[in-house]
């Protein structure tokens, strides 16, 4: 990319087509040191120009971003971004990567609540080709799980998965966003949803039917990552998901990896 010109790039993040507009700038070096950074990071996200565009994203030159502080309590949140209507935010230069991944973040939440998608705290291995997601409370295992079975199935997420309906199918696609363990490869592939498993630490080795609807509903949402105003739409969502897929296990396991892998290939759904 030249570098101080107005250019494009596409991203295809979940099956939308986000359009990113690095537009003009004074400020070579910030221009340039924020651009890198996201090429890189998302270069596993880049899409050929594409005639449908589900939202557009401008960055920009600002002279000095907006700051609120809170008397009270001391809090200062400085405004890094902006909504020019439903589907186009502006933001600037001036912000750090992290933050240009929170208006990512921000963007996905909407369009994901728009169609039948939710974000899930959750690892998730590839599987024979499909998707098998891990998820369960803090300290529950979900990255020993996913790196007790790489490289025999390959990592996909350590964190966070995006599970999302098209026609009748639910597939699973990865983030862009850096995690724990950063050597995970990201791409915007999508992979057949084929399992949900919540996680149990034992001594014994077990993957148990859970029909428990009740339970996977709260598993799920104390996982889920909603926000305001999608909160409504992202709960419709996850009971859809709920009601639609009988794959959910509860996984019983321990330190053994060898036993881990045995157990998955043993029990393919």
């Amino acid at each position: 990319m030249k570098k101080n010109i107005s250019e494009s790039i596409y991203l295809s993040i979940a099956g939308f087509i986000l359009k990113v507009q690095f537009q003009h700038s004074e400020l070579v070096y910030i221009k340039n040191r924020l651009t890198d950074e996201i090429l890189n990071v998302y270069k596993g996200f880049r899409t050929q120009k594409n005639a449908k565009v589900d939202f557009e994203i401008f960055i920009s030159d600002k002279a000095s971003l907006n700051v609120i502080q809170r008397v009270k309590s001391g809090e200062v949140f400085i405004s890094f971004y902006e909504k020019l209507d439903s589907k186009i935010i502006k933001t600037y230069y001036q912000i750090s990567l992290t933050q240009f991944n929170a208006v990512i973040r921000d963007i996905l939440c909407q369009l994901l609540s728009d169609h039948d998608g939710f974000f899930l705290h959750s690892s998730c291995s590839s599987v024979f080709g499909c998707a098998y997601i891990f998820t369960g409370a803090s300290g529950a295992g979900k990255s020993t799980i996913m790196k007790s079975l790489h490289p025999t199935f390959s990592a996909l997420a350590d964190d966070l998965t995006i599970i999302k309906k098209e026609g009748n199918i639910y597939y699973c696609y990865q983030t862009p966003f850096i995690e724990k363990e950063f050597w995970i490869n990201k791409t915007s592939l999508k992979r057949k949803f084929r399992g949900l498993y919540i996680l149990k630490k034992s001594t014994k080795y077990a993957i148990n039917k859970t029909v428990n609807k009740e339970r996977i509903i709260l598993e799920i949402m104390n996982q889920g990552v909603t926000k305001e105003p999608y909160i409504t739409k992202q709960i419709r969502n996850i009971f859809h998901f709920v009601n639609s897929e009988k794959n959910v296990f509860e996984l019983c396991f321990g330190k053994n990896r060898r036993k881990i892998i045995q157990l998955i290939k043993e029990t393919r759904v």
